[in-house]
């Protein structure tokens, strides 16, 4: 038989050494080991042959050689654990275990015990130190098999007989055979993946459900074969390419069934021979789906040939390990290849149902899809993760429906529809997925490569339960619809800027907008509507000049829907530390971080020179332009205050901080106060930049920016470096092509119609080939750059700087009055409106609407005859308090942590109460528990998870 393999994007480095698994191809390798044992081609896992161990109660199976422990603190990589695995096929499933030890010179000093309660192909990976009974010491040399107690006699399969390897200690997998392994998943971040025998053993829980829920089945059914009607011509020609492909599926011996995160048990060498030629899980439940999808439509003569192919190709996979119960020695991201695996299933229920495989098929998929989540407390469960909703949800919705009866499917929907609606709550803290701003979670930060992904993932599954009993819950709906509202404003057309593409900043990040018709087609979450007007309209303008989508646009056309216009204003995302402003077609945004929010996420193989990415980046996009990244200097990143590196110096130095991370970078600052502000169309941003002390230069520097119309006006403060060697600069823009002339003037207009002023800093241009190293690999690449930039020279004192420029426009006019700029305090005003970022405290604020502020906070207002509208914001979301002293060492210096370690991130936001004395006498119009006015000028705020809270003021005199 040909087995299966998982193909995965791994985002873990690869181990540098190789372990050659004892495969018992070699006669030879029968010298090493004592007890009834011989070499068998009767079953195998790899190649042709295996150990065969024909046991009699209280028998002994022996292999005697180095078993190369080492503790964990002596290991070559990173937090790695010496781990033992083994595949072993097992006849007949008996209740009961047999026992493995670890001995030197015949003293035993660790051991587990296995479960044999399966039939067919299983693996296991126990770490020596954390899982196994006993404690494993240096130079062991014996491994000893104890044949089962209860049983008289059996036979055993052994092959891929690894006795030590090097694994991250996140990976290895607890199922119904080890249940012992990992303890930690069941909290760790990767839970959702490597938790099933977790899931698989909550108690469920009792529901409710109304008669008409029965009836509601069968339209979700219909909706989801109707979701699977690919139009497929079922031909003869088709049937004969299935079977052919079919063959060599199932009919070749000697393949291994690996995910490509097994490649850890292995090391870089033997995983590659492994692996080469291997089928994915990807392809072979892609493959299952084709003629899940096929037998929907085909005719009499072809149905009975492609239900053979496909419980063939399901019976085949169950017998290697793909069954309830087994964790393959670890299914981190399974969801990712495995998706298709679920809609086959349920397409193929009848045929299942009719080869006596109904239960067997329903107990794999509730295994594999996790769906006990469902029950699990939502103390210890928490909300929806992000990967779950992207790869799995639809599956879990197709498990519920394969159950055998009607009440059964009913009761399933019912627990998935619940834990739907927990999970899909405003999330708090660093919480994912959704935050009531808009904000995406996943790593711990808005991260809207996922949250897409989430999206694309769950759209068609609320679709599918909308309309009835099962349908989402309004307010859950409606956050998913601001998610969507959100990111259709800081995406132009589809694409989103650089600062938010999380470790892959290639330009090429963008929204789907097929979510927009799921959405739309869900109805509004009110009920009220069919088809939800906002997310119809979005839709349509995202898909109105592809033709790729015309069927759907279409659709909504002739339901009276129109295309709408392109956003215009400007929104806050203070979970994202982010800015957005738009007017035209035009979108500009402005990015930071903080001890909250990572600046960057940076692994080995993916954005290596990233480190400014929200050093206050922003960037100026337009719906039809096309970045190409070739030659980008990515010490200029528009926006950014930022030390000049040479390449080798910018490249992060990614590792292994601790056992709740990857080999990944996410440095957070040590700073409250960076967050966005919006106030009838116009906005600002503002941070404290404090750059992490692991590679040295201390850069710090009070960043704002005022955003009014087509106008951006941009000041600095407070920068200071202790970097001697290398020049501090803040980056104006860095626009792909030449110029033939140089800008020399500190008033000009770029390539790109945008028209610029300086007042303050020293100018600095350049524009010809640029030579840079790609982010990914470091292959050096080139192309023509223009930049500007101001510089403030090595180890700046109290630097600083105000520009601004008008967006597509050759208006050199800029009718802003700088009111304040000091190291606490940025102010302008424009025409009747005031905008103030104060960093701290302060008792000098030169504003003409109010004298003083009670700690850090932005404000903007707006005077509008004797009505004086306000926005008020803290954009530290509090959670939590002082200094994390964990965070730092002896000498008081921030050490690098895992954002996925800090016990804070899970806090709610904590409020605060801004206090603003206003000059003159006013009245509050507003009526809001949040906001209090005394004695007609103390005005008081109450101000929660960076939100801009915002009220109206009548002038009394």
């Amino acid at each position: 038989m040909r087995k299966i393999f998982l193909s995965l994007m791994s985002t873990f480095s690869l181990l540098a050494y190789s372990v050659e698994p004892l495969s018992f191809e070699n006669a030879d390798e029968l010298s090493a080991w004592r007890g009834a044992a011989v070499i068998s081609v009767e079953e195998s896992f790899h190649e042709a042959a295996s150990l065969k161990w024909q046991w009699q109660r209280g028998d002994q199976l022996s292999w005697t050689g180095p078993i190369k422990f080492l503790p964990q603190s002596e290991n070559t990589e990173d937090k790695a654990l010496s781990t033992f695995s083994f595949w072993i096929y097992n006849p007949k499933a008996i209740k009961d275990s047999f026992k493995i030890s670890f001995l030197k010179d015949d003293h035993e000093h660790c051991y587990f015990e296995y479960q044999l309660n399966f039939t067919g192909w299983r693996t296991c990976w126990v770490s020596y130190e954390r899982d196994m009974q006993g404690k494993a010491i240096k130079g062991m040399n014996q491994i000893l098999l104890r044949a089962p107690q209860s049983s008289h006699s059996g036979t055993l399969f052994i092959d891929h007989f690894i006795p030590s390897s090097q694994v991250d200690p996140r990976h290895q997998m607890p199922d119904r055979q080890v249940p012992f392994v990992n303890p930690k998943v069941v909290v760790n971040a990767n839970k959702h993946w490597m938790a099933l025998n977790y899931f698989s053993n909550q108690k469920k829980t009792s529901f409710s459900i109304s008669p008409q829920s029965y009836e509601e089945i069968k339209l979700v059914h219909q909706r989801f074969l109707e979701l699977n009607d690919k139009k497929i011509k079922v031909t003869q020609k088709l049937v004969d390419d299935i079977s052919t492909k079919n063959k060599k599926m199932i009919l070749e011996k000697g393949k291994a069934v690996l995910l490509t995160y097994h490649g850890a048990i292995y090391g870089s060498t033997v995983k590659k021979k492994l692996l080469e030629g291997q089928l994915s899980a990807k392809d072979y439940t892609a493959f299952m789906l084709q003629i899940a999808r096929a037998y929907q439509v085909a005719g009499t003569v072809h149905k009975l040939g492609l239900e053979q192919v496909f419980l063939a190709l399901y019976q085949n996979m169950h017998k290697y390990a793909w069954a309830a119960g087994s964790g393959l020695g670890t299914l981190h991201h399974l969801g990712y290849p495995f998706r298709d695996y679920y809609p086959a299933m349920l397409l193929m229920k009848e045929p299942l149902r009719k080869a006596g495989l109904l239960q067997q098929a329903f107990d794999d998929m509730y295994w594999f899809c996790g769906f006990g989540k469902v029950y699990e407390d939502f103390e210890t469960a928490s909300y929806a993760n992000i990967d779950i909703l992207n790869t799995t949800s639809m599956g879990m919705l197709a498990t519920a429906l394969m159950a055998e009866t009607t009440a059964d499917q009913a009761y399933c929907l019912k627990s998935f529809q619940v834990w739907l609606n927990r999970g899909l709550k405003t999330a708090p803290g660093l919480k994912a997925p959704l935050k009531a701003d808009g904000s995406l979670y996943h790593h711990r930060n808005h991260y809207p490569a996922y949250g897409r992904d989430a999206l694309r993932g769950i759209s068609p599954v609320i679709y599918l339960l909308s309309g009835g009993s099962f349908k989402l819950a309004e307010e859950n709906h409606q956050q998913v619809n601001k998610a969507l509202y959100m990111m259709r404003n800081y995406c132009n057309l589809r694409k989103w800027p650089l600062s938010i593409s999380g470790r892959h900043p290639n330009a090429k990040g963008a929204l789907d907008p097929g979510t927009y018709y799921w959405m739309a087609k869900s109805g509004s979450p009110d009920g009220k509507s069919k088809i939800d007007p906002q997310m119809a309209a979005t839709y349509l303008r995202l898909v109105q000049n592809d033709r790729k989508y015309s069927r759907p646009f279409n659709e909504l056309i002739k339901a009276g829907f129109k295309v709408e216009s392109s956003p215009q204003g400007s929104w806050s995302m203070n979970y994202a530390s982010l800015g957005i402003h738009r007017r035209d077609d035009w979108l500009f945004t402005v990015k930071g971080f903080s001890r909250y929010l990572w600046g960057a996420e940076i692994y080995n193989g993916a954005n290596h020179y990233g480190r400014y990415l929200s050093n206050g980046h922003y960037q100026l996009m337009q719906p039809s332009e096309d970045l190409d990244m070739k030659g980008f200097d990515w010490n200029y990143l528009p926006g950014t205050t930022s030390m000049v590196l040479p390449f080798e110096e910018l490249k992060a130095n990614v590792v292994q901080v601790d056992e709740f991370s990857g080999n990944e970078e996410l440095l957070i600052s040590d700073q409250t106060f960076s967050g966005s502000l919006n106030l009838n169309r116009q906005g600002m941003f503002s941070m404290l930049l404090h750059s992490h002390p692991k590679y040295g230069g201390d850069l710090r520097a009070f960043k704002s920016y005022f955003m009014f119309d087509d106008m951006v006006v941009c000041l600095g403060s407070a920068i200071n470096s202790t970097d001697k060697k290398n020049n501090t600069v803040t980056t104006l823009f860095q626009i792909p092509g030449e110029v033939k002339e140089e800008f020399k003037s500190k008033s000009f207009t770029d390539m790109k119609g945008n028209t610029w002023k300086i007042k303050e800093g020293s100018f600095k241009f350049s524009s010809g080939v640029q030579i840079s190293p790609n982010q990914k690999n470091d292959e050096l690449e080139n192309s023509l750059y223009t930049k500007v930039w101001l510089d403030h020279g090595k180890a700046p004192i109290d630097a600083g700087y105000e520009y601004a420029f008008r967006i597509k426009s050759s208006n050199n006019s800029f009718t802003y009055e700088l009111l304040q700029k000091d190291n606490e305090v940025h102010g302008i005003s424009y025409g009747n409106k005031e905008a103030f970022a104060i960093s701290k405290k302060s008792s000098s604020v030169n504003s003409k609407l109010f004298s003083q502020v009670n700690q850090a906070c932005i404000l903007m207002s707006q005077q509008q005859g004797k009505v004086l509208n306000l926005a008020i914001c803290d954009p530290d979301l509090r959670l939590y308090q002082g200094r994390e002293e964990n965070q730092y060492d002896q000498q008081g210096i921030q050490k690098e942590v895992s954002i996925y370690s800090r016990q804070w991130a899970k806090n709610e936001s904590k409020s605060s109460q801004v206090e603003i004395l206003l000059k003159g006498e006013f009245k509050l119009l507003t009526k809001s528990k949040s906001v209090h006015l005394i004695n007609g000028n103390h005005l008081k705020v109450q101000c929660q998870h960076g939100e801009p809270v915002k009220l109206s003021l009548e002038r009394l005199k």
